[in-house]
């Protein structure tokens, strides 16, 4: 559709009723579009996330894809030529993606993706003048169809992702965590059967991060966004257990995440669980669970929980403490407070002493006082 100059409209392809139908189609015929412009097919799927609209075209068709009667099923499946992505630069595809992720409909186009074979196909990556073949996301293919344990779920493993993303803020490490965290669902060495004769997964986190990690590589993003994402990926299963066990088990997972070496200081850490509390309650919310209201409150109240000890009791260096070295000149040498801000530190994330300033000088006049120092 275009306006001329004096403002009419004009409307060769009747686009008007497209867009009032919210369906989204080329112009002509669908193969050769993509033809001219590869990108287009990507382009194709992120309308589709952002809009919400159906796609459609006349040619090439291909039978349906998905599971009858859930949101993501495709009636009308169709033959896109990926080989043409092969010309394609990875920076052009990874921002296409990001987009897609980013999207409010994000689910389904991910499904027209994945159904049209574009996650299966190649881009190129020139380095040092030479161009390479790398592979988009082949990993995602043997997701559709898998069948989870009924009891839990109501979706196979890929549409369990897609309903996942849909239930997550709009944050790009949360949307590529979600995208992979079930990625090593179904592989040989993790699937097994339950005493019940229902899939188990027992593990899959683990692989899934190390997938993660390897794909992410793989489509040239930096090293702390590949940390971030496979740090959300691998922790994802630890929530479910505490809904039980309560507020101990958390500040023991806490606390040996601040001692992990992961983090710089407690602020990093608590951003990273505020990330992780959204994975969490998008991946409960897209099992049988998203139903029980009860049950939903109950992970929102875990998450806060859990963030709370991070931002407030769990130190990970002397200066995430509520003192510093300028509170402890009047009595204590440079090198006397290098020598008991580290003490500090460890009986804080012991939980032996709370992170407050009153508490903590008190602390250090005890040590002097039993050393016969006086204050």
């Amino acid at each position: 559709m275009a306006f001329d100059i004096a403002g009419r409209l004009y409307d060769f392809y009747d686009g008007q009723t497209d867009l009032k139908k919210r369906i989204l189609r080329t112009v002509g015929c669908a193969r050769k579009r993509y033809e001219e412009d590869a990108l287009r097919m990507l382009r194709a799927c992120r309308f589709v996330a952002q809009l919400g609209f159906t796609y459609v075209q006349n040619t090439d068709l291909l039978p349906p894809f998905g599971e009858p009667g859930t949101p993501y099923y495709l009636p009308q499946n169709y033959s896109f030529p990926v080989e043409r992505c092969a010309g394609l630069s990875l920076e052009r595809v990874r921002r296409e993606l990001e987009k897609l992720l980013l999207s409010a409909f994000a689910g389904r186009g991910l499904m027209l993706f994945l159904a049209t074979g574009l996650a299966g196909t190649f881009c190129r990556k020139r380095n040092n003048g030479i161009d390479s073949q790398i592979p988009i996301l082949p990993e995602l293919h043997h997701l559709e169809g898998l069948r989870q344990n009924p009891r839990f779920h109501k979706y196979n493993v890929w549409e369990h992702t897609l309903a996942a993303i849909d239930n997550s803020p709009k944050n790009l490490s949360i949307r590529w965590a979600l995208l992979l965290h079930d990625i090593g669902k179904g592989l040989p060495e993790i699937r097994k059967l339950n005493k019940e004769g229902q899939p188990s997964d027992h593990g899959h986190e683990t692989q899934s991060a190390l997938m993660a990690e390897t794909i992410l590589t793989r489509l040239g993003y930096q090293k702390n966004f590949i940390k971030k994402v496979t740090w959300l990926v691998a922790r994802h299963m630890r929530f479910a257990p505490m809904l039980i066990t309560g507020e101990k088990a958390l500040r023991h997972w806490v606390r040996t995440e601040a001692l992990s070496g992961t983090f710089s200081d407690s602020r990093e850490m608590t951003a990273a669980y505020e990330d992780l509390v959204e994975v969490f309650l998008a991946d409960m919310g897209a099992t049988h669970a998203g139903r029980n209201t009860h049950l939903m409150q109950a992970g929102k109240e875990l998450g806060k929980q859990v963030t709370e000890i991070a931002r407030t009791q769990m130190p990970i260096a002397a200066g995430d403490l509520d003192i510093n070295g300028h509170d402890l000149l009047e009595f204590l040498t440079q090198s006397e407070i290098r020598q008991y801000l580290p003490l500090l530190l460890k009986r804080v994330q012991s939980g032996n002493l709370p992170n407050e300033k009153a508490p903590l000088l008190a602390a250090v006049k005890k040590y002097l006082q039993k050393r016969g120092n006086k204050i």
